[in-house]
Order: C-alpha cells, then sequence, then structure tokens
C-alpha cells in the first residue's frame, strides 16, 4: 500500500469552501471517448461557514470532515426511516481492528488490459480477506441489525434485505463514516475514498431467507452498480457452511459469455476462505463478476456491504443512470431514491468543476454554489417535476456564451449532461 498517499474525506457532506490558492494542478481530463467519459465526478464539498468543521482547504481533495453521523444535507430522513433509538455508540478505537489483506489482485490480474483501465480512478480489481472488525465491534453491529430486522423486505433476488440502513441505525452510520475505516480502504485500494454520495447506498444489509433453499446461490453472478463495494461477514463459519463469496477471473464481458455457457473452468473460479465474523473483502465491484454460492447447511449467514466511491473524478463509472441501481420500489422507494440520486447528481458536477476548471469563470461559479445548496437543501421528495426545476435552476448560468474551443466548456457539457440524466 501507498503510505504517501494523501489522507481521503471521510464524509460525504464535505461542503466546499472555496480555497484553491493550494490545490495542486489536476490530472488532464481525457475526453477523447465520449461514449466513455459519462459525468466524471469525485467528490467534496463543505458547507461554508460551519465553526464545527473548522478551517479548511480544498487541497488534497478537501478533508474537512463534518461530524459524525451527520446527514448529507440539512434536511430530515425519508417518509418511512425515521432514526430509531440510539443503543450503540460507534467508536473507532473499540469496533474497529484493521489488518492489511495479505494481498490484493489488479485489473491486469483478471485479464483486462491498457485500454481497459482507461478512465478509471484505481487499478484495484480486489482484495484477499482481511480483518475490519474488533469482536466487540461485531458484537455491536449484529445487536444493531437483530434491532432492524423487522424492516428486511423480500424481492425475487433478495431473501431478505435492507437497504438504506444507515438511515435506520446510527452506530451503521457511523461506522460507514468512519475516518479511520476510509483511510485504510482508501489505501487498500489505492485512491482516496469517500462513502457514497447517495446516503441510501451506504450500507445494505443482506439477511438469512426465512426458509432456506440450499440448491439456490445466496447471490446471483452479477457485477456492482457502485465503484467501490466492502463487504463484511458477520456469522460464526461454524453457523453454515458453503455460502462463499466467489469471483470469476476475467473481465466482466468475457466472465458473462462464461456464465451463458454453463461452464466456468476450475482455474477461472476464485472462492474466498476464512469469512470470520468481522472480516471482509473489497473490490472495483464494476469491474469483478462475483456472487455467493449456495448455503449448504445452517442457516445464519449476514453480511453487511457498504459502498465508497472515488474522491477524484473517474471519466468511467460503475453506475450512470438511476434505473441501473434502482432495486424496485420495494426495498428502493421513491422517495428515498429519487432524492439521494439527484444529490449524487448534483454533487458529482460541482466537483467535476472544482477538480477539472479553474473556478473563474463567473457562469461556472454560478452554477457550483447553486449545485451545493441543492445538495444541501434537495428534500425527500416523489415530486420529479420539483427535482427536475431545482436542477435546472443550479446549472441555469450555464446558458451564457462560452468558447466551444475551449477544455473547459467540454467539462461544461459534460456537467450539464450529468445533471440532466
Amino acid at each position: 500500500m501507498n503510505a504517501n498517499m494523501e489522507p481521503s474525506p471521510v464524509a460525504v457532506c464535505d461542503f466546499y469552501r472555496g480555497d484553491r490558492d493550494s490545490i495542486s494542478p489536476p490530472p488532464k481530463l481525457d475526453l477523447s471517448d465520449s461514449d466513455d467519459v459519462t459525468d466524471p465526478i469525485g467528490k467534496s464539498l463543505e458547507v461554508k461557514d460551519n465553526d464545527e468543521l473548522g478551517s479548511c482547504s480544498s487541497s488534497s481533495v478537501s478533508r474537512a470532515l463534518h461530524p459524525k453521523g451527520r446527514m448529507l444535507f440539512e434536511g430530515v430522513f425519508p417518509p418511512g426511516f425515521d432514526e430509531m433509538e440510539e443503543l450503540r455508540v460507534f467508536d473507532e478505537s473499540k469496533h474497529l481492528q484493521l489488518e492489511e489483506p495479505f494481498a490484493t489482485h489488479d485489473l491486469k490480474s483478471l485479464g483486462y488490459d491498457d485500454s481497459e483501465e482507461h478512465g478509471l480512478s484505481t487499478s484495484f480489481a480486489i482484495s484477499d480477506i482481511m480483518r475490519l472488525l474488533s469482536d466487540e465491534g461485531v458484537d455491536c453491529a449484529r445487536a444493531e441489525i437483530d434491532r432492524v430486522k423487522p424492516t428486511a423486505r423480500s424481492t425475487d433476488r433478495f431473501a431478505r434485505v435492507i437497504r438504506g440502513a444507515t438511515f435506520r441505525s446510527k452506530f451503521l452510520r457511523d461506522l460507514v463514516h468512519s475516518t479511520k475505516l476510509t483511510n485504510f480502504l482508501s489505501e487498500v485500494v489505492g485512491t482516496p475514498l469517500v462513502p457514497h454520495v447517495m446516503e441510501c447506498q451506504n450500507a445494505h444489509l443482506n439477511l438469512p431467507p426465512l426458509k432456506v433453499d440450499y440448491s439456490k446461490p445466496v447471490d446471483k453472478w452479477h457485477h456492482d452498480t457502485t465503484d467501490i463495494v466492502l463487504v463484511i461477514f458477520l456469522t460464526p463459519e461454524d453457523k453454515y457452511t458453503g455460502g462463499k463469496f466467489e469471483y470469476i477471473v476475467d473481465p466482466v464481458d468475457q466472465a458473462k459469455k462464461l456464465i451463458k455457457s454453463g461452464n466456468i473452468p476450475k482455474h477461472k473460479l476464485r472462492q474466498l476462505e476464512h469469512q470470520s465474523p468481522g472480516f471482509g473483502v473489497i473490490q472495483q465491484g464494476w469491474r469483478v463478476m462475483h456472487r455467493a454460492s449456495p448455503v449448504l447447511s445452517g442457516n445464519d449467514r449476514i453480511t453487511l456491504v457498504l459502498s465508497y466511491y472515488p474522491s477524484i473524478p473517474p471519466t468511467r463509472e460503475g453506475c450512470q443512470k438511476l434505473s441501473n441501481t434502482w432495486n424496485g420500489p420495494t426495498v428502493d422507494p421513491e422517495v428515498m431514491v429519487l432524492a439521494d440520486w439527484a444529490r449524487f447528481r448534483a454533487w458529482r458536477a460541482a466537483r467535476m468543476f472544482e477538480v477539472w476548471t479553474d473556478m473563474k469563470d463567473e457562469a461556472i461559479l454560478a452554477a457550483f454554489w447553486k449545485l451545493v445548496d441543492f445538495v444541501k437543501t434537495c428534500p425527500y421528495t416523489e415530486d420529479r417535476e420539483l427535482i427536475r426545476d431545482l436542477f435546472d435552476a443550479s446549472i441555469a448560468s450555464l446558458a451564457l456564451p462560452l468558447d466551444d474551443a475551449t477544455e473547459q466548456t467540454q467539462v461544461i457539457k459534460r456537467v450539464v449532461e450529468c445533471v440532466k440524466n
């Protein structure tokens, strides 16, 4: 791991303060492949004049931290997600036990070539199993999961699942937003990370079915729609057999062909052992085809899935449309996911301006601050027209005449595409 890598921001609401004097020049934005370049955005915005955050520079991807567990915006929980009583307080010093994986594997080890890595935030593919939570951390996480289990739902894909778990448990929200954990994972992955900007993506709980079917995999072969995904195992290995995390040693497109053929050669299949409580695996999930194999005995396999996003804008990303990541109204009610997606798009657009432009054009500055306000104030609502109107108002200044020949104008066009998507 790179000990010299800049520490990452650790929260989804690092609102921008506007100090660009100390920002090192970003790498040149490559807009040569319009099919691949879709609303590139990394992350950082922060609340102006908020004494709780302390002084801050946007250098090194804006390191200002918000109070642990604070919501992304100045609003309330989605309807039906009122925060439950806080029974356990997350403590990094007690509940984390971070141990580096024995090895990590890059995209080339899965068969990707240089052209397929173009535009990604990191060449990292997947880690070996690593320790993440202490025994006490596991006990607290399990207790919190037991408390929120009544909110679980079932779908065709998931036997029992809880999405938006950080709306249900402050302990889990503070775990996701942990400075120590996020910086550790950034080192493993090789690029600064932040908890995913969509709060409903931050923590996802996979629970055992009420009636187990030993013939079916726990989860089908798939690749993720969030860029970086951490899976934490929370069940003692003597409580079940099978249910192993598996992945295919091939690029996603080739892996799909193997799955369709019904014949995956043994040398192409990797199965992770030692799925003990508190251990986990992190991956660039949209570039790795993976699944959980069938449980063979027992029925207590529980995993906590946390999603992260690169701080430095990638020009290729795992999800470009809400429909790609929406799991249906049963587990992703529109009143939750529409606003979260909209804030994500606005945040990406604002971050794009911050990193890929000089932030001196008046039209850009006006749009930037309106996008920041949108991220902070967009309400949870099913009113698509309201969200669209707020978005349009955020970028109204970009209608000013601009020199179409400049790279900055290309960025502006991408931002407009981002918020219109």
